[in-house]
C-alpha cells in the first residue's frame, strides 16, 4: 500500500507511530522518518460531501500557535499590570508587638468509666504575654516646721528605768526608743497638746546597756526630729550601814533580824541588787534578794537577815551583786549586844 510505513531493520509493516517518531512491534526498533513520508502515512480525511468537512492540519496548527500566543500575552499583561499596581500602592507604617511565649506544662487526670482507670496526661499552653513597665514617681511631702527634741533624762517608775522625754510637735506623731544595741525598746503616740513622754529602756530587773540611745519622733510626712542621749554606767556606793537587832534580857542572848544599807548611785544609769554576801566574824552566808532596783541619786536596801548572838561585839561586812553577777557595792560595820 502506497504511504505504508515499514520497520527499516526487519522490514514488518507492524509499526506504531507517535508525534513523528516510530516504533516496530516485532523487533523493538526505534526511528524517525523524512517529514514527506510521515505525511504520506497518516490516514486521509473525510470526503466533504459524506457530512464531513476536511480540516488541514497547517490551519489547525495555525490556529493553535495564536491562541498559545494569547494566552502568553494576557498573563504577561496580568503580571505586568499586578506589578505596576505594587509599584504604585503605597507603603503603610508597620506596627511591632513584642511579645514572649511562655511554655507552661499542665497535668491533667481523667478517669473513664466504668473501669475507673484515671489517665494522666500533659498539656502544653502557650500564652501571648504583652510586657508594660510602669513607672511609679512618689512625692513624699516636707514635714512641718517647729518638732524638735529637747531633753531626756533616767527616771525610775515602778522599779522599771523609764527615759523622760521633752518634745514638740505639731501634729500626731509617733516617738520611739532605739537602744544602743540597735534594737527599739519602745514606743509611744503623741498629740501636738502633749510635750513629754515615758519610754521603756529596758524590763525590771534588767540593767540597762550602757551608750547611745537614739529618740526618733515621726509621722505621715517622715521623720519630724532625731536625737542621741548618751549615758555611761552605773556607779553604786555603800555610804552607810545600820543593824535591827534585839535582846533578850531572860535568855542572855541577842538577835539580829536584818541590815539596811544606804547607797549612792553616782553614775547616769539604775542597776538591780539580786544577792548580798554577809560576814560575821569570817562566816559566810548569801542572801537572796528579789531585784532591788538602785536607781541615780541616794537610796536604801534593807536585807533580811537572822542570826542569834552572845554577848560582845561582832564585824560585819555586807557586799552587794548585781543582775550582771557583778559586786557593785561593800561596807563593814561592828555590831554589839547587849
Amino acid at each position: 500500500m502506497m504511504g505504508e510505513v515499514k520497520c527499516p531493520r526487519c522490514g514488518s509493516g507492524n509499526v506504531i507511530g507517535y508525534r513523528g517518531e516510530w516504533e516496530c512491534m516485532d523487533c523493538g526498533y526505534k526511528f524517525r522518518l523524512s517529514r514527506t513520508l510521515e505525511e504520506a502515512s497518516k490516514p486521509s480525511l473525510p470526503i466533504r460531501g459524506a457530512g464531513y468537512h476536511v480540516v488541514k492540519p497547517s490551519s489547525v496548527l495555525g490556529k493553535g500557535i495564536w491562541i498559545t500566543i494569547a494566552i502568553v500575552l494576557l498573563i504577561l499583561g496580568i503580571l505586568m499590570g499586578v506589578g505596576i499596581g505594587l509599584m504604585r500602592a503605597p507603603l503603610k507604617p508597620s506596627t511591632t508587638t513584642i511579645t514572649k511565649l511562655f511554655t507552661k506544662s499542665i497535668t491533667l487526670a481523667k478517669t473513664i468509666h466504668p473501669l475507673t482507670v484515671t489517665s494522666v496526661c500533659t498539656v502544653t499552653k502557650f500564652a501571648t504575654v504583652v510586657m508594660t513597665k510602669t513607672v511609679t514617681v512618689t512625692t513624699t511631702p516636707k514635714p512641718p516646721p517647729g518638732c524638735e527634741i529637747t531633753s531626756a533624762k533616767v527616771v525610775m517608775k515602778s522599779g522599771i528605768p523609764y527615759l523622760y522625754v521633752k518634745f514638740k510637735t505639731t501634729v500626731t506623731a509617733s516617738i520611739k526608743l532605739i537602744g544602743p544595741d540597735g534594737e527599739e525598746k519602745s514606743v509611744d503616740l503623741v498629740s501636738p497638746e502633749e510635750t513629754a513622754t515615758y519610754l521603756r529602756m529596758s524590763r525590771y530587773g534588767e540593767t540597762p546597756l550602757p551608750g547611745k540611745y537614739k529618740v526618733i519622733l515621726r509621722s505621715l510626712f517622715g521623720k519630724l526630729a532625731e536625737k542621741e542621749f548618751e549615758f555611761t554606767r552605773y556607779n553604786v556606793k555603800a555610804t552607810k550601814i545600820e543593824f535591827e537587832k534585839e535582846w533578850h534580857e531572860g535568855l542572855g542572848y541577842g538577835s539580829l533580824t536584818g541590815v539596811v544599807i544606804y547607797l549612792t548611785n553616782e553614775g547616769d544609769l539604775p542597776t538591780y541588787v539580786i544577792k548580798a554576801k554577809v560576814v560575821i566574824d569570817g562566816d559566810m552566808k548569801t542572801v537572796s534578794i528579789y531585784s532591788r532596783p538602785v536607781p541615780p541619786g541616794t537610796s536604801s536596801l534593807k536585807i533580811s537577815v537572822l542570826a542569834s548572838m552572845k554577848p560582845g561585839s561582832y564585824t560585819i561586812e555586807v557586799t552587794l551583786v548585781n543582775d550582771e553577777e557583778k559586786e557593785i557595792a561593800a561596807i563593814k560595820g561592828t555590831l554589839t549586844f547587849p
